[in-house]
């Protein structure tokens, strides 16, 4: 699990007026007094959150310290929105607002667990969580669409004093780079025994609909299209995972209902991985079934490109001996992104050093990122052998989580933060790999290459590489 926590840098007021407004933002500054205030801010620009903006939000509060009111009770109310949708704190404060008293205090909106549904909408709907909030945070296409907080001070007459505003989220983070979890923007094909059409109403289980798609007919079939994941051409596909809910609703018969069972698959074109049965018993009437597989280092039996991941389809079957057929359906979720698939793949981008730039040392050119296989390819145009090192800068211990493989042509001496390589004439290759599964990438400014070339004629004389 991880926090991040971080003060804001500016509160531009919407109306009213804040005495010492650095005091709202520092908790070296004193404090800040209204007794009339409102300001609106994004949730926030300057927190580190992951780059890939897909690890999962477990948590999201706001708060402030040393809160006070100078005589009676007063009231801070903080609610946070996304477009047209405002969410409040309903769990902790009654009717999103929190009393502030004579005494100072420190007052939490939110939690640091969203499990139990703390922000709410006004019709009682749980703010989404997942990596689609850590997406409107920190990269939302839109300006209406990222998440904002509101803050307003009503102190009927008193005087409000507080200090150090800030959000606080609580995360964990993904195990190697991995697209957004998506759900189906089409139907390829919806097919059964008998019926035209397979499963009735599969609008339902599409990109940003509720519902079901449901069907009565043992064999019926049918294959939804994912859209592009955005998987870079250079990117190592290495899982899948996808989420999704199902439910036996019965035959309206007696019996009620017989055993089923969902068959689930990923594929792309004609091409089908692994085969994941789920069955639902007797006795489980209207009641939901997971119907999620895989993870990040589960490619599901496939060995696909990234082009071909980038087109995805997934294949549901339904299976019965049962008599009469039971209603088998495949639930739409939009807040919960059933059904859903992600993608986890690994890409450090291709880069190459000349000879000039190895011989005065250089930083990398790009991030190793967890999970990736990354081929040095080194040219030597002398008649003997060449020196070449990867040095952890500062002597960060980067051999603790990358392995040296595959050697061809050359030969290495490494430590935890060190790695010298003999390099013979002509062509050479290595592999290093980044097998640090916490998600924690080498940084290209953590890291460095140098090679011991000599200048000849006006011209440098060694080793080139290039990394892809």
């Amino acid at each position: 699990m991880a926090i991040t926590t971080s003060n804001y840098k500016i509160l531009t007021a919407a109306f009213g007026t804040l005495t010492n407004s650095e005091g709202a933002l520092r908790p070296d500054k004193g404090v800040a007094s209204s007794q009339l205030f409102a300001s609106t801010f994004d949730i926030l620009p300057q927190l580190d959150l992951p780059g890939n903006a897909t690890a999962p939000l477990t948590g999201l509060e706001l708060l402030i310290d040393s809160a006070s009111s100078t005589t009676g009770n007063s009231l801070i109310t903080f609610t946070i929105a996304s477009a047209s949708i405002t969410f409040s704190d309903k769990t902790n404060h009654t009717s999103g607002n929190a009393t502030v008293t004579t005494t100072p205090q420190t007052i939490i909106f939110g939690s640091s667990s969203l499990a139990g549904g703390v922000w709410k909408d006004g019709t009682n709907k749980n703010l989404p969580t997942g990596s689609n909030l850590i997406q409107i945070i920190s990269s939302a296409s839109s300006a209406t669409d990222k998440l904002k907080a509101t803050l307003l001070i009503n102190s009927s007459g008193n005087t409000v004093k507080f200090a150090n505003l800030r959000a606080r989220l609580t995360y964990t983070p993904a195990t190697s780079l991995s697209t957004q979890m998506k759900r189906a923007t089409g139907v390829i094909s919806n097919t059964g025994n008998i019926q035209a059409v397979g499963f009735i109403n599969p609008v339902n289980i599409l990109d940003s609909q509720q519902g079901d798609a449901a069907s009565n007919e043992s064999g019926s079939v049918i294959v939804l299209r994912y859209p592009s994941f955005d998987i870079p051409a250079s990117a190592s596909i290495i899982g899948y995972q996808f989420q999704g809910k199902g439910k036996n609703e019965g035959s309206g018969s007696i019996p009620t209902f017989g055993d089923t069972v969902m068959s689930v698959e990923i594929g792309t074109g004609s091409t089908f991985g692994t085969l994941n049965d789920f069955t639902f018993a007797s006795g489980d009437e209207g009641a939901l079934k997971d119907i999620g597989f895989g993870g990040s280092t589960d490619l599901q039996g496939l060995d696909l490109t990234p082009a071909q991941a980038n087109d995805l389809s997934v294949r549901f079957t339904y299976k019965s001996t049962a008599t009469p057929t039971s209603s088998l359906a495949i639930v739409g979720d939009a807040e919960s992104t059933f059904p859903g698939l992600r993608v986890y793949f690994s890409n450090t981008d291709p880069s190459s050093f000349s000879k000039v730039e190895l011989l005065a040392r250089i930083d990398g050119k790009q991030d190793f990122e967890p999970g990736d296989d990354v081929v040095f390819t080194l040219a030597n145009d002398l008649d003997s052998t060449a020196y070449f090192n990867i040095e952890g800068k500062n002597r960060k211990e980067i051999f603790s989580s990358a392995s040296l493989l595959s050697l061809t042509n050359c030969s290495v001496v490494s430590e935890s933060f060190h790695a010298g390589f003999i390099v013979n004439p002509g062509s050479a290759s290595f592999v290093l790999n980044h097998n640090d599964r916490s998600g924690i990438k080498i940084a290209k400014e953590d890291i460095q290459f140098v090679a011991a070339n000599a200048p000849s004629g006006g011209l440098a004389r060694g080793i080139d590489i290039t990394l892809a």
